[in-house]
C-alpha cells in the first residue's frame, strides 16, 4: 500500500469514528430530553382530572410547550412541528404541558372497501409545571377525513396534528 492511500486510509476511519461519535452524542441526548419528558408528564399526569372545561383562547403558554400523547406514552407529533423556541428544552424552567387524549368519531364509510372513516378529536388536558397549575380542558377537533381516495383496506383518519399545532401557534405566552 502506497503511503498516500495510508494517509486516505487513516482519514477515512477518523471521519467515520468522528461521525459514529456524534450519532453517539445526539442518541444520548435524545434519551436524556425523553427521560426529563416522561419525568415531567409524571409530575403533572395526575393533575389531568382536576382540569375544567375552557376556552381554547384562554389558555396562555408560560415557559416552552410539551406536546404529550397520552395513549402513545411519548411526545405527540404536534410536539415536532412546533417552532423550536416554543418546544419543552433541557434547560426549560417552566412548561406548559399538552396531554393530549384522541377520541374518534367513524363520519362515513368508504363504498368499494366499507372501510369506516374517522374524525378525531383531541380533549386537552393543559397543566403548569414545575407549578403543578391545572389550567384548563380544551376539546379540538380534528380535520375530517378525505371524502374520496384510492382503494386501501383499512380505516381513515383526518389529520388531529396540524389542528394542535395552529392552536398552540396561536396561543398568548408569557415567560
Amino acid at each position: 500500500m502506497t503511503p498516500m492511500r495510508k494517509v486516505k486510509l487513516v482519514g477515512t476511519m477518523v471521519a467515520v469514528v468522528a461521525v459514529m461519535t456524534w450519532v453517539a452524542a445526539a442518541n444520548w441526548q435524545e434519551e436524556k430530553a425523553q427521560e426529563r419528558q416522561q419525568k415531567i408528564v409524571q409530575d403533572v399526569a395526575a393533575l389531568a382530572p382536576q382540569c375544567r372545561p375552557v376556552e381554547a383562547d384562554d389558555v396562555v403558554i408560560r415557559g416552552q410547550c410539551l406536546v404529550w400523547n397520552v395513549h402513545a406514552g411519548k411526545t405527540h407529533a404536534a410536539y415536532h412541528h412546533l417552532p423550536e423556541e416554543l418546544r419543552e428544552q433541557a434547560g426549560s424552567e417552566r412548561v406548559t404541558v399538552f396531554l393530549v387524549h384522541l377520541r374518534r368519531e367513524e363520519v362515513g364509510r368508504y363504498t368499494v372497501s366499507n372501510e369506516a372513516a374517522y374524525q378525531l378529536y383531541m380533549d386537552v388536558a393543559v397543566v403548569q409545571w414545575p407549578e403543578k397549575q391545572p389550567v384548563g380542558l380544551v376539546s379540538l377537533a380534528g380535520a375530517r377525513p378525505k371524502q374520496s381516495r384510492e382503494v386501501k383496506q383499512r380505516a381513515e383518519y383526518g389529520d388531529s396534528v396540524w389542528p394542535i399545532v395552529h392552536w398552540i401557534k396561536r396561543l398568548p405566552r408569557v415567560p
